[in-house]
């Protein structure tokens, strides 16, 4: 997925995709949080795509990035 824009909010980063009208969550729970947020605006202002692992299928809860 291209990732367009992320915005940080209090208990979690919202992350939108160029594929997608859906807004995804990237919960501050999620253990590399911090790595992940910096590697999606890194990609962001790349145009590059990236592959994201969701919690489910369908899914909006980002719990990765491959």
């Amino acid at each position: 997925m291209t990732v367009l824009h992320v915005r940080l909010l209090a208990t979690h980063a919202e992350v939108m995709f160029a594929e997608s009208a859906r807004i995804y969550r990237l919960p501050r729970s999620n253990v590399a949080f911090e790595a992940l947020v910096a590697r999606l605006r890194h990609m962001a202002g790349t145009g590059q795509r990236v592959t994201v692992q969701f919690d489910a299928p369908n899914g909006e809860i980002i719990e990765g990035l491959r």
